[in-house]
């Protein structure tokens, strides 16, 4: 090995102890990169989340109704009726 993947080595290391050191003391930004690269499995902030399907399940006409029907009221009665 030669001295500078040494000293690179040993530079690496004392960055790892510095940074698990704030992690310990609380940091949550050291918290974060600290799990990220050690466990990466577990803590990427990367998720797979499936798209979302439209449900046509009538609500959206029924507040529209309701919305009109209380349009035609009279405010006194409009209140009454929500």
């Amino acid at each position: 090995m030669d001295d500078n993947y040494k000293l690179d080595l040993e530079r690496t290391k004392q960055v790892e102890d510095a940074l698990f050191q704030k992690a310990i003391a609380g940091d949550v930004r050291a918290c974060v990169t600290w799990l990220k690269f050690r466990s990466p499995e577990r803590w990427d902030a990367t998720m797979s989340v499936p798209p979302l399907q439209y449900v046509d399940n009538g609500v959206e006409e029924e507040i529209e109704r309701l919305l009109d029907e209380a349009m035609t009221r009279p405010y006194r009665e409009v209140a009454d009726f929500v």
